[in-house]
């Protein structure tokens, strides 16, 4: 009741009776009072109503809010749609905005392109702008009983209607795709960690943000495009809905009428007509199209035609009337997508060749002739059509809306010309025909009272009528657009294209419109035409048209614009050679004598049968197309003789060749020399680019030219080699190309192989060669550096090596294997110091995992020459050692027989602690191993031997109390603790008295100066100074058992005990 109170109190304080829209949650408010159209948005920002402190003039966004508002109000009300013009009066008028122009989301109409970019319920005679129009207001009209948009001049006073919401304002989109998001803080929102999600039916769309400003939150919704969406902002754990938000609607461009040539026939039921557009969706069966004012739908079988690139949407639908009367006018349209509408009042009609557009009510001639805002495609400027025919005439009365809210009241229609004395019609100044015999044809009688004056004509009866420019009633104006059919002037056609094809472009002086037929063909066989995908750019006039991939050539081509047709011969170019790579060449442009080579250029087309690639005179055989049109494969055969390259292409029964490219032929290369037959002293050369004729070659040693035969062509040869001793230089000519120089050793011998003691491989033998020159040694495949000289080298091993046979390749005499032994080394293990309970010790090196020609060596681990455990893994162990004692114990890895050996210890003997047990000593520490047969004790020089190893840390001996002064220390096989004092000995104690105190004396050893005595466990305090062997205390002793009891001397950790105190029995 409460509330209520409140909300009535509100209500009676501002005297307002508001309505509540239910489908977008906000509250709508007609003011009693009227107003001037430049007074309502202020009065709604200073009208509180309810909870709101201020309103906005109403903004009708969508056909269900619009319908909402028409049934709920009545009379005629300023609503929100005001002219560009009347914020900067430099404006051309035509753009109509919400509240004001400065922020591009506000505009929702323009009279330019008729594009509504929400909800415009426009009058068929509306905006025409008489007298100053700027204002928008709605008003009912009582012919065709309908609410509609009209703009409104400034000084008419009309009721307000105000709207009121707490809700955040959620923009139209724009053509980026971008809504606007504001009154945040009004909606208690931020624009802090805010989501915003489009949802339609259970689908969800994320709005991705795009920018924050001016309090302003813009985003991009991932919608699919149509239709009506529920959208919820959550921030900082707040949630609102915004209702009833649509999609950008349909937009409308044109309408294409077929022609017709029969009076009064021209919309038949039946009639097929394409609408072009924009935002149609891509599903027909959620598209209405419905013409003229009443009726329900009038198109239907709606179909989708191809998408005109740049321009927009094609869609084609039957006209079916319910009546003749339903038929009158094809305008206003009305195409709802999705359930989202747009009413096209002015829409362009395409017909034989021009638009038309019409204005019912225009204003005074001069006005209608310079009345051009409305404009098509952003270049085609309407100027006052002539009635040159009867069909014309029919076209207009049939296809234009009705006039002055009257269904059936002809439309006035100024006519540009003017009949002079002589007898002829002329058009009139300001035409871009002016002063041009213009030929009128009509029913009816005009009159030629008068001259140089203006004409009207009824539409319907055809009537003409004359009448001075300034005379008012207000007529109409038909627009004409477009200067008839487009006509063909090239300006500037494709260049030349590589055999790929291009997105190539023809420039012309006009590429017509959505309706002009354009097409390019090619001829890519004689006579027979291809047509070409192509875009057009309707700004530029530019025509992009996708070639296709052609061998080079000229192909007949033809741009065709209406019926007239340009045509002309478009080169293809002819191959080109960019670079030649070879395999096995290390060069650019140069090859090898043989392999595959690769041609990297342009132009190569997509058919390897049509190419031919030669190298000098010499066919390069298997081409092989790596890419189309850019990479060409094919294999090097013959003797090469001139260095250069040409690819040819056949086409149109003609062989086009590229501009030979110059290369460079790869000069021989030795890679290696065997000898095959020592005795007949013969070699086997191998390498590459030795070629395959004989007589091109020339093989040298030192001074001495070999005789030789080609075994593998271009890779290997064979010659006879004469009696030489020591290093040589061989080298290979081809054709003058010189080979690199090849070190060869006639005769060699190995004769012992072994690894040092440092690692290193030790190779004697005879002719081995500075440094190895001219061997391969091989440690099974790891390949070995070597330093020394012909009959010792010295080879450095890898570490990881996983063979330990060796082959050397080469000029020298040697088994092909030789197996090696090496020594397994140990480069570094830890912990050096064990536990005496046993432990872990980890062992890193290397040549611990050799392989013996493929089969694993064997390994060991011993602790003290003992096999022990171990794991092993990438050349480390982890092995563990047994319990023991002592110093410098041998650890060893076993190899193939080959030990490597370091030494460890066991952690020495500590003591930490030593006391007395009544007649028992007690010895505490740790690393005491765990054999007593190892352990013996020091006291004063003399061993103990009759000890008890309680466990590795703890000892306990009996020996002659009175003997134990001085010092103790403890050995554990080898090795010696520290020496530790005894600990406090107590030999005797005088007996006491019950239940009074006594003076009792307890004599021992080793007492220190500073010590708590206690019997019983009851204190016995010490009444002088005491002495090492003697101290005197006073103990009182009352509730404590009969004896003996124990007496104990704490000092500091240690604290020793013997229980020998005893009362007196006087």
């Amino acid at each position: 009741m409460k509330i209520i109170f409140v909300f009535l109190l509100v209500f009676f304080i501002y005297g307002l009776n508001g309505e509540f829209n239910p489908s977008n949650g906000h509250y709508y408010y007609k003011t009693p009072l009227t107003k001037k159209g430049s007074e309502a948005q202020t009065i709604c920002q200073n009208t509180p109503y309810s909870t709101f402190s201020k309103g906005y003039l109403a903004k009708i966004n969508t056909e269900s809010e619009f319908n909402w508002i028409t049934s709920t109000f009545g009379g005629e009300l300023w609503v929100n749609g005001i002219d560009s013009i009347v914020y900067n009066a430099n404006q051309k008028y035509g753009e109509i905005y919400y509240d004001n122009t400065s922020n591009p989301f506000n505009l929702f109409y323009s009279v330019k392109s008729d594009k509504c970019y929400t909800y415009c319920p426009w009058h068929s005679t509306e905006p025409n702008y008489l007298s100053g129009e700027y204002y928008t207001s709605l008003k009912y009209d009582s012919v065709q009983y309908k609410y509609y948009y009209f703009n409104t001049p400034d000084f008419i006073l009309l009721n307000v209607l105000c709207e009121y919401s707490a809700l955040p304002e959620v923009s139209r989109m724009d053509d980026t795709g971008t809504v606007q998001i504001s009154g945040l803080s009004t909606a208690m929102l931020s624009d802090t960690n805010l989501k915003v999600t489009f949802k339609k039916g259970s689908s969800n769309y994320t709005c991705t943000k795009t920018t924050i400003a001016n309090n302003n939150y813009n985003c991009k919704p991932a919608i699919p495009g149509t239709g009506t969406y529920t959208i919820v902002i959550t921030s900082l754990g707040i949630t609102t809905t915004v209702l009833d938000w649509i999609a950008p609607p349909p937009v409308i461009h044109s309408i294409k009428v077929p022609t017709i040539s029969y009076i009064d026939k021209s919309l038949t039921n039946g009639m097929i007509l394409t609408i072009t557009g924009s935002t149609f969706g891509t599903d027909a069966s959620k598209i209405q199209i419905r013409f003229s004012v009443f009726g329900s739908n009038s198109c239907f079988d709606i179909k989708f035609l191809s998408d005109i690139v740049n321009y927009g949407q094609q869609i084609t639908c039957t006209l079916s009337w319910i009546n003749e009367t339903s038929r009158r006018g094809l305008l206003p349209i009305k195409i709802t997508v999705d359930g989202v509408a747009t009413i096209g009042q002015r829409t362009p009609i395409y017909w034989n060749d021009k638009f038309y557009t019409g204005f019912p009510y225009i204003g005074q001639f001069n006005f209608a002739l310079n009345h051009n805002m409305f404009y098509v495609d952003n270049k085609y400027y309407g100027v006052p059509a002539v009635f040159t025919n009867v069909e014309k005439k029919s076209l207009f009365a049939t296809f234009f809306p009705p006039a002055g809210g009257k269904l059936y009241t002809d439309w006035s229609v100024w006519q540009p010309v003017y009949f002079t004395s002589i007898g002829f019609f002329y058009f009139v100044y300001g035409h871009p025909q002016s002063q041009q015999k213009a030929f009128l044809t009509y029913t009816g009688s005009p009159s030629y009272d008068n001259y140089n004056i203006n004409y009207l004509i009824q539409l319907y009866t055809g009537a003409l009528s004359y009448t001075s420019p300034g005379t008012y009633p207000t007529n109409g104006v038909v627009y004409e657009y477009g200067n008839g059919k487009t006509l063909l002037n090239v300006i500037r056609v494709p260049p030349a294209q590589p055999s790929s094809g291009l997105n190539s472009t023809f420039r012309v002086s006009d590429v017509g419109h959505a309706y002009t037929p354009v097409s390019v063909t090619i001829e890519t066989q004689p006579s027979i035409p291809t047509t070409l995908n192509i875009v057009r750019n309707f700004a530029s006039n530019y025509i992009y048209v996708v070639f296709p991939p052609l061998p080079a050539g000229t192909y007949r081509t033809s741009l065709t614009i209406e019926s007239s047709s340009y045509i002309f011969q478009l080169n293809y170019l002819i191959p080109k050679i960019s670079s030649v790579v070879a395999a096995n060449s290390t060069f650019l442009n140069s090859i090898p004598t043989s392999g595959i080579m690769t041609i990297t250029g342009e132009n190569f087309y997509t058919r390897a049968d049509l190419l031919n690639v030669k190298i000098g005179d010499v066919n390069c055989t298997n081409v092989f197309l790596l890419e189309p049109h850019t990479k060409i494969l094919c294999t090097i055969s013959g003797s090469l003789v001139t260095p250069t390259v040409v690819v040819s292409i056949f086409s149109q029964n003609v062989t086009r060749p590229s501009v030979a490219l110059s290369i460079s032929f790869d000069p021989p290369v030795i890679q290696f020399v065997n000898i095959v037959d020592p005795v007949a002293k013969k070699i086997t050369i191998n390498g590459r680019n030795f070629g395959e004729v004989v007589n091109d070659l020339k093989v040298t040693i030192g001074p001495d030219t070999l005789v030789c035969v080609i075994t593998n062509p271009h890779y290997q040869l064979q010659c006879d080699v004469p009696y030489r001793k020591g290093n040589h230089s061989l080298q290979v000519s081809v054709k003058n190309r010189l080979s690199n120089f090849y070190r060869i050793q006639y005769t060699g011998k190995v004769d012992s192989v072994w690894v040092d003691s440092n690692h290193v491989l030790q190779v004697s033998g005879l002719g081995l060669g500075i440094d190895g020159g001219g061997l391969m040694i091989y440690l099974g495949t790891d390949t070995l550096t070597c330093v020394g000289n012909d009959t010792l080298l010295a080879c450095t091993l890898p570490p990881l090596s996983t063979s330990n046979y060796l082959s050397i390749l080469g000029f020298v005499e040697t088994p092909p294997l030789i197996p090696i032994k090496i020594i397994p080394e140990i480069l570094d293990y830890a912990p050096k110091v064990v536990d005496t309970e046993g432990g872990n010790i980890t062992i890193s090196g290397r040549f611990f995992g050799n392989l013996s020609y493929g089969l694993p060596s064997y390994l060991s681990v011993y602790s003290e020459f003992s096999p022990i455990n171990y794991q092993y893994s990438n050349n480390t162990f982890i092995a563990y050692v047994p319990p023991g004692i002592g110093k410098n114990k041998v650890l060893s890895v076993e190899c193939d027989n080959q030990l490597s050996s370091v030494t460890f210890s066991y952690k020495p003997p500590n003591i930490t602690k030593i006391y007395q047990e009544d007649k028992k000593i007690a010895v505490i520490g740790d690393s005491f191993g765990t054999l007593q047969s190892e352990l013996f004790l020091i006291v004063n020089s003399k061993k103990i031997y009759e000890l008890n190893l309680n466990n590795p840390s703890n000892i306990s001996f009996v020996y002659p109390l009175e003997n134990l002064n001085g010092s103790l220390a403890l050995m554990v096989g080898s090795q010696k603790t520290e020496e530790k004092d005894l600990p406090p000995i107590i030999l005797s104690a005088t007996p006491g008295k019950r239940n009074q105190s006594s003076f009792i004396t307890v004599k021992g050893l080793n007492f220190p100066k500073s010590m708590n005595v206690t019997i019983g466990g009851k204190p016995c305090d010490i009444s002088s100074v005491p002495t090492s062997v003697e101290l005197v205390c006073i103990f009182y002793g009352n509730d404590t058992p009969d004896g003996p009891l124990k007496v104990q001397i704490q000092s500091g950790l240690i604290a020793s005990y013997n229980t020998i105190f005893n009362y007196t029995t006087i």
